[in-house]
């Protein structure tokens, strides 16, 4: 390393014995990182080597290490005097991936600012305002190949914040399994800007005089490169590093510097004419001198192409006329109006019949007759933007055209909020196909009115490239209490910690057939989430597909919402859908939010007006509004608001005849045209909604829902007055049609009608329990009988239980069922199993368990780990099949047991439960002995688990729940579940005494017994003296060992012994002392 100060002397005849310095004094720092060791991080030459992967290796400095992901890296080199000034930096680099995994990543960056010395950085994104305030940051992104945020770029921060891409080249770096070597030129002045060359990468930098607003040098600045691999791939060597600083010779003396002079083809030796500071070779009254301190082209009459010669536009930001606009010389759209700064001369009236080329508008201002909409947008739309337009306060529309692309302030008060969120070519464009940018959104601030009504239309475009994941995720269009500019949930509308009150209409894209899937109505009424109001299932685009149409959406309070769309492959065709104690207000704001998590989709809008107070009108002032009318009866005579019946009758007040009055109907959302809303078999007048049975005539069910008590039997059949029928149990059932359980035998009154029984008498508590889901419609997520469905995967589907869906990485589910009185003392558990893989993606994932502890109802689990590390969990039996990942150590089957939170694996057995593209199935049984352990036997699975009588310490408890836990994380594995029995005892015969034979003096005493077991028989003369000798060997007892060692002779053992003579009678005992050695 060197730092030499180049000195140029002046001596001439006048000062020859006074030696003159320069003010172009120069520093030069140079590194090339000779003669130190491998692995070396201290130089001596006060440059700090920083990050685990950095270190001096073979005579060069390695920042980053191919293969192993060791973070971020840095070389700092401290503060060079004269950097203030100007600096240029020069080396030589090298870049290297290794073939396979991914593709490189992820880049480095040179830096020039207030960063502290040893500052790891942010690599391929220069500094973050937590490093540094003031840099400069010249970028090399290699992450990821085909991105579009991959490549190239000068940025900066001034005063803390982003400069944004100053100057960007998007491609490729150097492809998986290359490698790229060359020089990088780096140079910074004060009065050029920054520029950045490189040679040898795939996509090489050559930018020149990139200016950096704002940014403030120091003599103070530090130097450095910043590195990483955060995904494990690429090697960055540098070597020969030269950082010189000082400002730029001027030969000529004529006060422009030698590079500013060669780079706009001017002579650095030359004071006089075109080429000298007063010159004006372009002509545009600008001399080179005014062009240099501007950073116009001297080359170039109209540096930013607007039409308006340099010297016109004088940056004052006032028209004074055409020869000083005040506009600025650099950019061609001075106020941002997408109009170009030439056509706007506000001396010349608006000519409607060329309004591009003379609108006359002022270039200094964005709207010019401060109506709120942009001169660009009103020329665009048809409109004069020097006369202000009259504004109905009671409507919205943005076309969105006559923005500059990238624009995210439409100056209406709009909000554009979010990464992928702006103007592009007259349309808005919410999220990307191909980056994952997250949430966005589109806000229109409150709009009088609202509070009785609104509708809403624009065109949509969705678009997803072909290939990676499906189109994702969604979107929705809200209206609530959000704040202005929130991102929202996307396809889930508004949380609640989003909004309290809202109605969201939501598109779903993700992922194709996912049960979630398709298009909704939902919503929140004071924070509580009113769920699925109205929902279609189904794909909304395939993957690489492109659909647009138009969607429609219409609420007033008296009819509900109604959400329509076009184009869909899944469209949304909902009419007057109630939003139960949604509180509307004049102050709610409207919001589309939408996002791309897993990088797929284009969403883009267009076109948008939001409409109210069309719903207001009552031209017969009968209290019912004119809309209301049309819409239910076809015109605004048959109903009448203010009669009162009797009907029926068009006028009478009470059109349909059953006994509500049509503002009644109104108001309590029945239909006035029809007696019986829900067309349940009652009348909405016996439906009095008060959730009590009084009689046929006050049946306290709901008149807008067919199925009050949703136990599956329609309202109309449901009579407590009436006796089950067993002849004819679905038109009389007997139960009560506001109770889901009328006998509250935990079965709902549904469930016992299919399987048969008389829902109004309660079933025997059985010993255990039992379900083969049949009878259920598809997506069925309460069976009634207590047990718990959860998770976004389970549901019943054809007649079972499916926990996982192959393809759908939608997390964690579980089926959880009550605890059973008596299961302390033993269980058995059987049923059938399949598990299905579609070939390719990834192999099978991730598994399945069954356990048996102190969680809650509803719990998910932790899935092939039972229920390890869950909160509150503390004492679990769990029986495991874990099917990830085919050739892993920890795959198999398994029991383990939880006591006291500590977790322990009793048994196992590794291997492969199912191949890529396989399926099996059989059947599983599953026993919990409190004297002989745990018993687990499985069939069908390419590993099946064969355990019996595993030795535990865990005890069971009466109030501990049964529950099955799955998942599927990476997204492979359909999981059904079927025929499931649990009945309390254990495997086989119970263990018990079953023959006693006599033959002279022996008797032969016989068991059920189980396999490879020891027993003790013990024997008695008296249950209730303790003073007998039974044996008699002189040792008294209640029961006295005869033999401790009988080994089980199978499924039945028996055992001789010998009575006394004088005996008169005698007890045996049996007990199982364990698995035999």
């Amino acid at each position: 390393m060197s730092i030499n100060k180049l000195w140029k002397v002046l001596i001439t005849a006048g000062t020859f014995s006074t030696l003159t310095f320069s003010a172009n004094a120069q520093e030069t720092y140079s590194q090339n990182f000779d003669d130190f060791g491998d692995g070396e991080t201290d130089l001596g030459d006060g440059s700090t080597i920083n990050g685990d992967a950095a270190s001096i290796q073979d005579g060069r400095l390695q920042l980053t290490r191919d293969g192993e992901a060791l973070g971020f890296s840095s070389f700092s080199v401290p503060p060079i005097e004269g950097s203030s000034q100007g600096f240029s930096i020069t080396f030589d680099y090298e870049l290297f991936d290794s073939t396979g995994a991914n593709d490189p990543a992820d880049g480095f960056s040179i830096n020039y600012g207030d960063a502290a010395l040893g500052e790891l950085g942010s690599a391929e994104e220069g500094m973050n305002a937590n490093q540094a305030t003031e840099n400069i940051s010249f970028e090399v992104d290699t992450w990821r190949n085909g991105d579009t945020e991959q490549g190239v770029n000068i940025s900066g921060l001034s005063g803390g914040v982003n400069l944004g891409e100053l100057a960007f080249t998007n491609g490729v770096i150097l492809d998986d399994g290359q490698t790229v070597s060359g020089t990088m030129e780096i140079s910074w002045d004060p009065s050029l800007g920054a520029s950045f060359k490189t040679t040898g990468l795939n996509t090489d930098a050559d930018f020149q005089n990139v200016e950096v607003p704002d940014f403030i040098p120091s003599d103070d600045h530090t130097f450095i490169f910043s590195a990483r691999v955060g995904g494990a791939n690429q090697d960055l060597f540098i070597d020969n590093l030269i950082i010189s600083t000082g400002p730029d010779g001027d030969d000529d003396e004529d006060g422009l510097p030698n590079s500013y002079e060669i780079a706009n083809d001017l002579d650095p030796d030359d004071a006089t004419g075109d080429n000298g500071a007063e010159g004006d070779p372009d002509g545009d009254g600008f001399s080179n001198i005014d062009e240099y301190e501007n950073k116009t082209n001297p080359q170039n009459p109209d540096t930013d192409g607007d039409g308006l010669v340099d010297s016109v536009e004088n940056g004052s930001g006032d028209y004074d006329g055409p020869e000083a606009t005040g506009t600025d010389p650099l950019n061609p759209d001075t106020d941002g109006d997408n109009l170009i700064d030439g056509v706007e001369n506000p001396t010349l009236s608006y000519d409607p019949e060329n309004p591009e080329e003379q609108p006359g508008t002022d270039p200094n201002l964005n709207d010019t007759d401060g109506d709120g909409f942009s001169d660009g947008n009103e020329v665009a739309s048809g409109r004069n933007p020097t006369e202000e337009d009259e504004v109905d306060e009671s409507t919205y529309v943005q076309n969105f055209e006559g923005f500059s692309n990238g624009e995210t302030d439409l100056g209406d008060g709009s909000i554009i909020a979010g990464d992928a969120a702006s103007v592009e070519d007259g349309r808005l464009i919410l999220t990307r196909d191909g980056q994952g940018l997250g949430f966005s959104s589109f806000s229109v601030p409150p709009i009088p009115g609202s509070s009785n009504g609104f509708k809403i239309t624009f065109d949509y475009e969705l678009n997803d490239g072909p290939g990676d994941g499906n189109p994702a995720d969604g979107f929705s269009i809200n209206y609530g209490d959000a704040t202005l500019g929130e991102l929202g949930a996307a396809e889930e509308g508004m949380n609640g910690s989003q909004a309290t009150e809202n109605i969201s209409f939501e598109v779903d894209t993700w992922q194709n057939f996912d049960t979630e899937q398709g298009v909704n109505i939902s919503g929140l009424a004071g924070g509580l989430d009113l769920d699925q109001l109205a929902f279609t299932n189904g794909p909304i685009l395939n993957d690489g597909e492109r659909v647009e149409g138009t969607i429609e959406i219409v609420w007033q309070p008296s009819l509900g919402a109604t959400f329509t769309t076009t184009g869909m492959n899944t469209n949304a065709d909902f009419e007057n859908v109630e939003i139960p104690d949604f509180v509307s207000s004049d102050d709610h704001t409207f919001i589309i939010s939408a996002r791309v998590g897993g990088a797929n989709q284009d969403f883009i809008i267009d076109n948008l007006i939001i409409q109210t107070g069309l719903f207001d009108g009552d031209e017969d002032e009968d209290n019912i509004p004119d809309v209301y009318e049309n819409e239910i009866a076809g015109n605004i005579t048959d109903l009448n608001g203010i009669g009162e019946g009797p009907g029926p009758g068009a006028g009478t007040g009470d059109f349909d005849g059953d006994g509500i009055a049509d503002f009644e109907e109104y108001e309590n959302r029945t239909n006035p045209t029809k007696v019986d809303t829900d067309e349940d078999g009652l009348s909405d007048k016996a439906e009095t909604g008060t959730g009590i049975w009084v009689s046929i005539d006050d049946t306290g069910t709901n008149p807008l829902k067919a199925d009050s008590d949703s136990d599956g039997l329609s309202d109309g059949v449901e009579n407590p007055d009436l006796a089950f029928d067993p002849q004819n149990p679905e038109d009389q059932t007997g139960s009560d049609p506001n109770i889901v359980d009328t006998d509250g035998d935990t079965v709902s009154d549904g469930s016992e009608i299919i399987k048969g029984r008389d829902p109004t008498v309660a079933q025997a508590t059985p010993r255990g329990y039992e379900q083969d889901f049949d009878g259920y419609p598809d997506g069925t997520t309460d069976l009634g009988d207590g047990s718990v469905i959860t998770g976004a995967a389970a549901e019943v589907v054809d007649g079972r239980l499916q926990l996982t869906k192959d393809g759908q990485g939608l997390g964690f589910s579980s089926w959880t069922i009550p605890a059973i009185q008596n299961s302390s003392q033993g269980f058995t558990v059987t049923f059938d199993m399949e598990i299905t893989d579609s070939p390719g993606a990834n192999d099978p994932a991730d598994g399945l368990s069954f356990n048996y502890g102190d969680f809650q109802l509803g719990e998910q689990g932790q899935a092939e780990e039972g229920m390890e590390n869950r909160p509150g969990i503390n004492n679990n039996l769990s029986w495991e099949v874990d099917t990830w990942r085919n050739g892993d150590p920890e795959q198999g089957v398994n029991i383990a047991e939880q006591v006291d939170g500590s977790k322990l694996d009793v048994a196992f057995t590794n291997g492969i439960i199912l191949a890529d593209g396989g399926s099996v199935s059989g059947p599983v049984t599953i026993s919990y002995n409190p004297s002989t352990g745990a018993s687990f036997i499985t069939e069908g699975l390419d590993t099946n688990a064969d355990f019996e009588d595993v030795e535990l310490t865990f005890v069971g408890d009466d109030s501990f729940n049964f529950g099955i836990s799955a998942r599927v994380g990476g997204a492979n594995q359909d999981l059904f579940i079927d025929n499931f029995v649990l009945s309390l005892g254990t495997l086989g015969t119970p263990f018990q005494i079953t023959d006693i034979s006599k033959e002279g003096t022996e008797v032969a005493i016989t068991w059920a017994s189980s396999a490879n077991r020891i027993y003790k028989i013990e024997r008695s003369e008296s249950l209730e003296n303790d003073d007998v000798d039974s044996n008699r060997d002189g040792e008294v007892g209640f029961w006295e060992e005869v033999d401790d060692g009988i080994l089980s002779e199978g499924d039945e053992t028996t055992f001789t012994d010998e009575v006394f003579d004088d005996s008169k009678k005698v007890f045996w005992r049996v007990t199982d002392m364990g698995k035999a050695e």
